[in-house]
């Protein structure tokens, strides 16, 4: 359908990130659940699998939304001048493993083999284990592989740190 170039007045365009993206408007006070299983619809996957986060005003790491909210949370509290964009994953093949710390990318890595972990500048990344001085294993939009770890830092840890060689 593309990215709808009027927006209705008391609408929001929501823009989807998934394997592909998607766009759709929706009214302001579209319920959370609602807005879920109209996204859902558009990618052909159940909503019950379907983890989605979003960037806060100003932040560069994207934050899950709150599941518990749901009952009571609308599109307009997360929409800003009109527009919403969500990064969403598929559920969830971390079954049995550990997460030890979240980074947030600082580059896009691209990957140079099958093994190794896609992501794009801004994404979270869940850290499942240290290869070794220079390559982590991590998880992020529902692939497992291995990625350089100067291309990520640790929110956390408050700045952005030199590789350590």
């Amino acid at each position: 359908a593309g990215l709808p170039e009027e927006v209705q007045a008391g609408s929001v365009v929501v823009k989807v990130h998934y394997t592909f993206s998607i766009a759709l408007s929706v009214p302001l006070d579209t319920p959370y659940h609602q807005m879920k299983e109209l996204i859902a619809q558009k990618l052909g996957q159940p909503g019950s699998l379907l983890r989605f986060r979003c960037k806060q005003h100003g932040a560069r790491v994207l934050t899950p939304l709150n599941e518990e909210a749901e009952a009571s949370f609308t599109v307009q509290e997360v929409a800003e001048a009109g527009r919403l964009t969500l990064w969403c994953q598929k559920e969830d093949p971390l079954a049995n493993r550990t997460i030890l710390y979240q980074m947030v990318a600082i580059y896009n890595y691209g990957g140079q083999g099958p093994e190794d972990l896609e992501f794009s500048e801004g994404d979270t990344i869940d850290v499942l284990g240290q290869v070794n001085d220079e390559w982590l294993e991590g998880h992020c939009a529902g692939n497992i592989g291995i990625f350089p770890s100067c291309f990520a830092y640790r929110e956390n840890q408050g700045t952005i740190q030199d590789p350590v060689y």
